[in-house]
């Protein structure tokens, strides 16, 4: 589908000569939300799984993930968990030629204490109080008082 695909690229309102591109997926293309959701579901199913970790959800389930488009919300409720399934996805991800983006990755602990940091190859990933995903706004201290005031502010 993308075989022989080139690109150029704007700086300064000037065009590049044609780069071909090997790897990744069109920006804009309807389809490549799904191709890397196709990719990240292969390297979540190749992670180590042998642990329960993530959170309850239901009676006997356990949720470790949240994916969307080329979003991905890792859950856990111990330290331990969270760091192994961090590791776990580089590592997975490593193995199909995906690199977790440092500077997009952060962590937000939601009613706990910060006093050891979240590790990404062995650098630590930037902490926030809250964060947006999907249109809402997660608070650290586990309210709905900022995505109350952020919807009516949108109204």
């Amino acid at each position: 589908m993308y075989n022989g695909y080139k690109c150029a690229v704007n700086h300064d309102g000037r065009l590049t000569e044609k780069i071909a591109t090997n790897v990744g997926v069109r920006q804009g293309c309807l389809l490549s939300p799904i191709l890397f959701l196709i990719l990240l579901e292969k390297v979540l199913k190749n992670m180590n799984r042998r642990r329960r970790r993530g959170i309850q959800w239901g009676l006997t389930g356990r949720l470790e993930d949240l994916e969307y488009a080329d979003d991905l919300c890792l859950l856990a409720h111990r330290l331990s968990d969270i760091q192994g399934l961090v590791r776990d996805l580089g590592n997975a991800g490593e193995r199909e030629g995906l690199v977790i983006n440092q500077s997009k990755s952060f962590e937000m602990r939601v009613n706990a204490p910060r006093p050891t940091p979240l590790m990404l190859c062995g650098v630590p990933i930037a902490q926030a109080d809250q964060i947006t995903y999907l249109g809402s706004v997660v608070s650290g201290d586990g309210g709905s008082d900022l995505d109350v005031q952020a919807r009516i502010n949108k109204a």
